[in-house]
């Protein structure tokens, strides 16, 4: 009786024994008799239907006699009685023939060998990762620092009359090769693109089912990652306020870049042999495509997760990354080198004491040169601009610089979530770029207070510039800019305050995605505090105002304000309707994106005319402020920009829901 109720269990057991060894390979497919004990006169090979339905017969006492080499035994214990039901402890033992057990070991075996090689497979390709990743990090280190020391020792050789500079060379070179691999990437992603479309279209044809085209980010049918491009989306993807700003500082950088290349050509044609520097020429003929071709591919691309040619991939984003960092650090050098010289000619804005004059009437030749073809070529009005056009490059390459490190961080990522899996997607996505839903529920009153205040910036700003080019009346003109600079930084603080103070009621969003904007907005808070500390100090050792002493320490103040509620507010969003019809806060932020942008524009186009007026010239010199000037002011401007494009993307997602 026990026997005849636990047969059935024995068979599903032992028949799922039986399919698992005639899976690999076994069971009717020996010839060997022996080899199976199942394949004989009385007992011909079965199917795994009959196998099922035979089974429980062959448990039975006359079956074991018939076929010894199965068996099965079977002990039955009692072990308590709860509520008149007895529970049973069962235990079951199944004994195959030793050729099936070893069989099974085989098969064990074999699988831990597969197992310790997939091991080592993986093994080895992340060694190989890491390996390529650090070597692509050296090589962008040698980059950088190869192009700072022939930036700042400007080395030489000489090609009959012409003078060739090693920098130029190099930074030439570097922009064949970022172009090189930039356009290696976009056929090979147009090319799979067009492949993807032609797949796509061919399958529509031939049936309603759609296909998994090159570009998709992971196979549904195999289960395993395409080696493709895929795109992110969402919040993923990128801020289009970004991409704008970036498309803002490109256009500054081009028309800067333009006005140089045609000082070089007017100073080569008029100039002589003495002032030909055909490799000058060359790299202002080779940036602006380099630049311009990076904006276009990212403005498009921002998004892109590379799965191919991966190793490639590394050192072409690490080798853009550098050369933005070493054409961020060229600008800030020769600008520099250029407003020296304009200097000791008592010209261009920095103003020098006269008892600097002897210090730097002895100009080394590398500082010289750089004047050969401004001369007296050019009139005030066309050399005017670059001066307000050269923070334009510095923000530019740094924004580049940020994007390529994004990127970097998505490159060789098969199963991101929230990529898209078809090339159509894609389209959708640029296209999405592009459209831009606006809701002004609860900001009305912060734009439109913002835009009375920038213009009345405006105003201020025309009035500084006829006051302090007026040798009468130029210190009016310095205490129009720290006027301005006081009511701007106070409205800029007491708004952050504001802010902060109601939007921490917002939702906490769990998945923020704010690294780059995170790493914009803090690199240039370094700068912020070298510069005040700076000129705090000179202002005090050259009894200087305490006006400008203490504008500066509130400039930092406000900064440290400013930044953690940007980097607080990015990362909340409004879950509930009542959060998402009320949006507190939502109108000082409005007026924060506004003063941002002011303060941006004012600092821009007024801090270098006033700069003369103020102390770190005479407390430091001309040569060590003007690098400190050009070093921290740009990114001082950039923070200003930057700050405005998350406080607008603060403003459109921190009040909707995650």
């Amino acid at each position: 009786m026990a026997d005849d109720n636990l047969a059935p269990h024995a068979s599903n057991d032992l028949n799922m024994s039986y399919e698992s060894v005639q899976t690999s390979g076994l069971g009717s497919s020996s010839t060997d008799d022996d080899a199976t004990g199942f394949e004989n006169e009385d007992h011909p090979t079965l199917s795994s239907a009959d196998w099922k339905n035979e089974l429980p017969n062959m448990c039975g006492g006359d079956n074991r006699k018939k076929n010894p080499r199965l068996s099965s035994s079977y002990s039955m214990d009692s072990v308590g009685d709860l509520k008149s039901d007895t529970v049973y402890s069962i235990t079951k033992t199944a004994t195959f023939s030793p050729s099936i057990s070893s069989t099974i070991g085989t098969i064990r075996s074999d699988k831990k060998r597969l197992s310790r090689r997939t091991a080592g497979k993986q093994n080895t390709e992340m060694l190989w990762d890491n390996l390529t990743t650090l070597l692509s990090y050296i090589y962008a280190a040698f980059v950088v620092v190869f192009a700072a020391v022939v930036t700042v020792l400007r080395p030489h050789i000489y090609v009959g009359l012409h003078r060739i500079e090693i920098n130029d060379v190099f930074f030439t070179t570097i922009c064949f090769v970022g172009l090189a691999w930039l356009a290696f990437l976009h056929v090979d992603l147009s090319r799979l693109e067009r492949r993807a479309v032609k797949e796509r279209d061919r399958e529509k044809r031939d049936t309603d089912i759609p296909m998994s085209d090159y570009v998709s980010e992971w196979s549904e049918d195999q289960g395993r990652p395409v080696t493709g491009y895929s795109y992110l989306t969402g919040r993923h993807s990128g801020s289009f306020y970004l991409k704008v700003g970036m498309t803002v500082f490109c256009c500054g950088h081009l028309i800067h870049e333009g006005l140089l290349l045609g000082k070089e050509v007017i100073g080569w044609m008029h100039g002589g042999e003495i002032c030909a520097d055909i490799s000058l020429l060359v790299v202002h003929v080779v940036r602006p495509i380099f630049s311009f071709y990076q904006l276009y591919f990212l403005f498009k691309y921002s998004n892109i997760v590379i799965n191919r040619w991966v190793v490639m991939a590394k050192f072409g984003i690490m080798h853009c990354f550098a050369t933005t960092l070493s054409y961020w650090f060229r600008t800030i050098v020769d600008d520099a080198y250029g407003d020296v010289i304009k200097a000791n000619k008592h010209q261009g804005p920095y103003w020098l004491p006269p008892a600097e004059s002897e210090r730097f009437s002895d100009q080394p030749d590398n500082l010289t040169n750089l004047s050969c073809a401004t001369a007296d070529l050019f009139s005030p009005a066309y050399l005017a601009p670059m001066q307000y056009l050269y923070p334009f490059t510095i923000e530019f390459d740094l924004l580049l610089a940020g994007v390529w490190f994004i990127v970097l961080q998505n490159l060789g990522k098969h199963g991101l979530k929230n990529s898209h899996k078809r090339y159509r997607s894609s389209e959708e996505t640029t296209e999405k770029n592009l459209v831009i839903s606006v809701d002004c529920h609860s900001a009305n009153r912060g734009i439109f207070a913002g835009i009375v205040v920038l213009l009345a910036s405006i105003v201020v700003m025309v009035v500084f510039y006829v006051t302090v080019l007026s040798e009468e009346h130029n210190h009016t003109g310095v205490i129009v800019y720290l006027v301005q600079e006081g009511v701007l930084l106070s409205l800029a603080f007491v708004a952050s305050l504001l802010a902060y103070a109601r939007i921490v009621v917002l939702d906490i969003n769990s998945h923020p995605i704010t690294i780059l904007d995170d790493f914009l907005l803090c690199i240039p808070l370094p700068f912020y505090f070298l510069h005040g500390m700076l000129g705090v100090i000179a202002n005090l050792q050259t009894g200087g105002s305490w006006a400008r002493i203490l504008l500066q320490i509130f400039s930092v103040i406000q900064v440290v304000v400013q930044t953690p509620l940007i980097i607080d507010g990015l990362r909340r969003c409004s879950n509930s309707h009542v959060l998402r019809y009320k949006k507190p806060g939502r109108e000082v932020v409005s007026f924060l994106i506004v003063i941002n942008i002011t303060m941006w524009i004012v600092y821009t186009f007024e801090r270098k005319m006033a700069v003369r007026f103020f102390m770190g010239i005479r407390y430091y010199g001309l040569h060590a402020w003007v690098f400190v000037e050009h070093t921290t002011i740009p990114l001082m401007l950039f923070y200003r920009f930057h700050s405005s494009v998350c406080l607008a993307d603060m403003w459109k997602s921190a009040y909707e829901a995650e």
